[in-house]
């Protein structure tokens, strides 16, 4: 992982407010002036994607190119990832583990998942087959570093990698991928 610049729990808000609105396809994104109404957005629409401890850490932006770090991070315990049949029955969330079991399913082969955001991440394999998706700007991702368990957490943008992992392994390549990155 390489250290782009400094960010702040602020720019978060903003970019996560800012790719809900889009893809919404909802017209005028936020503007920082109305934080105040953003913050209270997250905590009333988008509870899952904030933390008590996010607007004390230290936020950086981020560039990983390399799969076995990609495949390090452990995935937040989602509702659809048990219901795809995508976590192992011991609990592991590594995103390796992950992968294997979207290999071993045929996920991207068999018949169309069920979830909203599987549906989502069978959308995001056939972009990122035809080369049709970039994970920058709209599209980086959101990494937490938890230093009590010592393990970086894919926060938001696991319907985006899972995909990226699964191709990587069968001969594609690893796209460089932009994150936001918590401590």
């Amino acid at each position: 992982m390489r250290v782009i610049d400094d960010a702040t729990f602020e720019e978060y808000v903003m970019w996560y407010l800012k790719r809900d609105f889009w893809k919404r396809g909802r017209a005028d994104p936020p503007r920082i002036e109305d934080f105040d109404w953003c913050l209270r957005e997250m905590y009333l629409e988008h509870l899952d994607r904030i933390k008590p401890e996010f607007s004390g850490a230290k936020w950086s932006r981020v560039v990983i190119d390399q799969l076995v770090e990609m495949e390090s991070w452990v995935a937040p315990p989602f509702k659809w990832l048990n219901e795809e049949g995508l976590l192992p029955d011991n609990g592991d969330r590594h995103i390796s583990t992950i992968a294997d079991r979207v290999i071993e399913k045929k996920f991207f082969y068999g018949p169309r998942p069920n979830a909203m955001r599987a549906k989502s991440m069978y959308s995001y394999y056939r972009m990122l087959k035809d080369g049709l998706l970039r994970f920058s700007g709209i599209n980086r991702l959101v990494l937490w570093h938890d230093k009590s368990k010592n393990e970086t957490e894919l926060f938001d943008g696991i319907a985006r990698v899972l995909p990226m992992i699964v191709l990587a392994r069968s001969g594609g390549r690893v796209i460089p991928t932009e994150a936001y990155y918590g401590e």
